[in-house]
C-alpha cells in the first residue's frame, strides 16, 4: 500500500514562524491543539512544535507523551495561507519543558506537484539552510573547488612573474 520510496525525505525546508490552527482528529472532530508552529516541511509531510498550553484534548494534557495520537488522521489550517491540510500523525516526541514535536505525513492522495508547491511557498527560516540530498551536487562542488584552486595558482604565478619583471 504505502510506497517506501515516496516516504524518503530528500528535501526538507526549515520554516520561519508559521502557525497552524485547530489541529483536530478528522474522524471524531476532537481538537487536539488550538495552535502549533510549523518547524519544517518536505514533499512528504511536515513537523509541528506544540506547547503544552495549546493542547486542548484533556487526555493529552495530563500525559508526558503524545504517542496515543500516532496513526490518527488530523486536519488543520495554515494560518498565513488560510489553507486546510490533512494528514496522519507518524511520530511524536517530547522536546522538554512542555514542548512537543509532532510529525504529520500528507495524505496519500495529495498530488506530488502540490506538495512541492507548498514547500516552495512557505517562507524559509533565515537562520538555517535547506537540507537536500546532495550526493551529486557535492561531487560538482568538489570539482569547482579544484578549479578555483587552479585559478589561484595561475594568479600567483602571474604575480610572481610581475614581481620578477619589477626586479629587472
Amino acid at each position: 500500500m504505502d510506497k517506501p520510496e515516496n516516504r524518503v525525505n530528500k528535501f526538507r525546508k526549515s520554516i520561519s514562524q508559521v502557525d497552524v490552527l485547530n489541529v483536530k482528529n478528522v474522524s471524531s472532530g476532537e481538537v487536539y491543539f488550538s495552535r502549533a508552529m510549523l518547524v519544517d516541511v518536505s514533499p512528504t509531510g511536515l513537523l509541528l512544535r506544540v506547547e503544552r498550553e495549546n493542547i486542548l484534548a484533556m487526555g493529552l494534557r495530563s500525559t508526558l507523551t503524545l504517542s496515543s495520537i500516532i496513526g490518527s488522521s488530523v486536519g488543520f489550517t495554515i494560518e498565513v495561507m488560510d489553507t486546510y491540510l490533512e494528514g496522519s500523525v507518524t511520530r511524536t516526541k517530547l522536546e522538554g519543558h512542555g514542548t512537543f514535536v509532532v510529525a504529520v505525513d500528507f495524505r496519500d492522495d495529495a498530488p506530488e506537484y502540490w506538495r512541492n508547491c507548498l514547500v516552495d511557498l512557505l517562507p524559509p527560516d533565515e537562520n538555517t539552510e535547506i537540507i537536500e540530498d546532495q550526493s551529486e551536487e557535492s561531487d560538482l562542488e568538489e570539482s569547482d573547488d579544484q578549479d578555483d584552486g587552479d585559478l589561484e595558482d595561475d594568479e600567483e604565478e602571474d604575480s610572481d612573474d610581475q614581481d620578477e619583471e619589477d626586479l629587472l
